[in-house]
């Protein structure tokens, strides 16, 4: 990382692979490893492992002590705003342990992510960037079919039910990708649960989204204990 950003003078951070310490542990602490296996080259932001140049570093004010979450991705957009860049090399940087072995833990981390896209998304409003708009918004709509289809057949028709076989669709892309990101550098995990997770966890973050707006219209803080994930 160091060689890359003295010869790279508009690169503001690199990162490396991060990798799970104990992916045999469970199988969410694989699903996080996966997730760590970030593509190579030119990023839109890194993990919370990387190294930083001290002077874009400084520029702008570090990173945001106030967030729950998000942090990373939140002092990267700043960086690139101003046009620093950040980098993903392919080299071994660090060991990571989530000790996730519970459903309970990887929904709090999941609501978590939720809170964040709302909130990153709100204070960077203005940004051309739209950082997490998109999947504030997807949350929201993902969860939405499920109550719009059972109020739909309610009182407009049963084939309104029809809108569920959306989530079977969603999932069905999610098998088939997450079948195909399997490679040599990553740990597989069960492709089947990985996509049953993705599917559900648009509830787990859509609630994060609302519990930021709650917090918001109320003017209070979310104690950051809601979401520890122990």
């Amino acid at each position: 990382a160091h060689t890359f950003l003295q010869s790279h003078n508009t690169t503001a951070a690199v990162c490396g692979r991060c990798r799970e310490e104990f992916p045999q542990k469970s199988f969410y602490n694989r699903v996080c490893d996966n997730e760590w296996n970030t593509p190579i080259g030119e990023a839109i932001t890194c993990g919370g492992n990387a190294m930083f140049r001290i002077e874009s570093f400084e520029q702008v004010g570090g990173f945001r002590e106030d967030l729950i979450a998000g942090e990373e991705p939140e002092l990267c957009l700043r960086l690139r705003e101003l046009n620093w860049k950040i980098h993903r090399i392919d080299h071994e940087m660090v060991l990571h342990d989530a000790n996730m072995t519970k459903f309970k833990q990887w929904w709090v981390r999941t609501k978590r992510c939720g809170y964040a896209y709302a909130e990153i998304s709100a204070l960077h409003k203005n940004s051309p960037r739209r950082i997490w708009a998109k999947e504030t918004l997807r949350a929201l709509i993902w969860s939405a079919i499920l109550p719009i289809s059972l109020i739909g057949a309610i009182f407009i028709t049963p084939l309104m039910l029809l809108f569920l076989g959306l989530y079977g669709v969603h999932f069905y892309k999610q098998l088939k990708y997450f079948k195909g990101i399997a490679s040599k550098d990553a740990i597989k995990t069960d492709a089947l649960k990985t996509a049953t997770l993705q599917t559900i966890g648009k509830f787990a973050e859509t609630q994060g989204v609302f519990s930021y707006w709650i917090s918001k219209l109320r003017g209070t803080r979310t104690n950051i204990i809601e979401y520890r994930s122990e």
